[in-house]
């Protein structure tokens, strides 16, 4: 039987597995396979399948590789192999620390792993018998956010933004999304992290959706307008009704925005509002204490990410306006709850609680 390779593990068998995941001992051990050990794993796609899970705990856990997101509709291929992307892990941690993903499978249609007490970010891919990847995942590694509501019935969105293994800090910074992408990008320098080959920093564009899939990890770039990443353009890709390439974990979704939006009807650009060192703190809650929105930056084609990061806050959400998307817009003195940005941008997500 093969061995385990970090970081890979091609599965010969997969259509012969029962769908239980055995675990896999360290290669440094000489170890075989040890299916069937009656491991309990828990089921991170149990109730709703999604691109994003969050793990708060040490534990066995796994998930549903056979469907897009958050979906029924299958893969474009049978995955055969799985693999870490790449990781950010906790400032205390360090670069130097190991993967956050051990015992790494895929089994019987489900990404098997085991995870310790630590926080960080991991993307996962399948890839098929080619080599091609299928999709990935945003494993993420925090506790598990708290919800704030806010005033007006606006709706309730995570403390903390999309990525975010903290409420404070450099950590508090989250990831960045071109819109209508389920993958992140880095934000944050600051963050330590590890590259296995899968993140270079840009590609000229526009693509079709097939590549963003297949290329993760890769900013697609537009030069002239109507500055989208996709071509053909599609206001669709999120929406009020979570989609298949929606970037937040089961029970959430990228908010609404525009006049009809959750920061609109909280009343983001009347509320009291403090700015402290790149940090704004709006008046917004339903009990009258703040609520913390980073001004984590953006970025694109021409502005590095991140692109004026402590000065400026963009936030997507899933509305579209003809070529452009809304999205929540603040700096030092002006919040605009109602903003546009061009989709070929990389935005904070901070996401809507659904039920």
């Amino acid at each position: 039987m093969e061995k385990v390779k970090v970081g890979i593990l091609s599965v010969a068998l997969l259509a012969a597995a029962s769908g239980a995941c055995g675990k896999y001992e360290s290669p440094s051990q000489g170890t075989e396979p040890l299916d069937g050990d009656g491991v309990e794993y828990i089921d991170l796609s149990r109730e709703e399948t999604a691109n994003c899970y969050i793990v708060s705990a040490p534990g066995d856990y796994k998930f549903n590789a056979m469907v897009k997101g958050n979906g029924d509709e299958a893969l474009d291929g049978i995955p055969e192999s799985v693999e870490i992307l790449w990781e950010t892990f906790s400032i205390e941690d360090g670069e130097n620390a190991k993967d956050l993903v051990e015992f790494l499978k895929l089994e019987g249609g489900y990404v098997c792993f085991t995870a310790e007490a630590r926080k960080g970010n991991a993307i996962i891919g399948v890839r098929d018998g080619g080599k091609k990847i299928l999709w990935s995942w945003h494993i993420w590694f925090t506790e598990y956010p708290k919800i704030q509501s806010y005033r007006f019935n606006a709706g309730s969105l995570m403390d903390r933004n999309l990525g975010a293994i903290s409420t404070v800090g450099y950590e508090a910074l989250g990831f960045l999304y071109q819109w209508g992408r389920k993958d992140p990008f880095r934000n944050s320098p600051d963050i330590p992290w590890r590259n296995y080959g899968a993140y270079p920093l840009s590609h000229s564009g526009p693509e079709e959706i097939d590549f963003a899939i297949t290329h993760p990890a890769k900013f697609i770039g537009a030069s002239q307008k109507p500055y989208d990443w996709l071509t053909p353009q599609n206001g669709r890709l999120w929406g009020s009704v979570k989609t298949i390439y929606d970037p937040c974990p089961p029970g959430y979704r990228v908010p609404d925005g525009g006049d009809d939006g959750v920061w609109k009807a909280a009343g983001f650009d009347t509320a009291p509002r403090k700015f402290s060192d790149g940090i704004f703190y709006f008046g917004v809650r339903g009990d009258g204490s703040p609520v913390r929105y980073d001004a984590a930056g953006f970025g694109g084609e021409i502005y590095e990410i991140p692109y004026k990061r402590g000065l400026e806050g963009h936030y997507w959400s899933c509305t579209e306006k003809d070529s452009l998307s809304y999205c929540l817009e603040f700096n030092a003195t002006d919040v605009n709850p109602a903003g546009t940005d061009n989709r070929v941008l990389a935005n904070s997500v901070r996401c809507f609680k659904e039920h």
